[in-house]
């Protein structure tokens, strides 16, 4: 019974940052109907995009992860520039 209150490091959860999520933050969606990224790339229904609820655009896959690590940046360092 002792042995109960061991911390086991093998058994601990890996703690992942996570963001706070708004209504028209962009999102990760799969594409239902073909669409062109603002960089001119085609997006074909099944392909994963980025959406954006405020303009309702779209952009691949390459540009959505440059968007991800910038909202990821913003909340990161929100605190430093208020």
């Amino acid at each position: 019974m002792a042995g109960w209150f061991v911390s086991r490091p093998h058994q601990r959860q890996k703690t992942m940052q996570r963001r706070n999520y708004y209504k028209n933050d962009p999102r990760w969606i799969t594409a239902r109907y073909p669409g062109r990224c603002y960089c001119g790339t085609e997006i074909k229904p099944g392909d994963d995009a980025m959406y954006y609820p405020l303009t309702k655009d779209i952009a691949c896959a390459d540009c959505g992860r440059v968007t991800e690590i910038e909202l990821i940046d913003d909340d990161n360092n929100s605190f430093i520039n208020r």
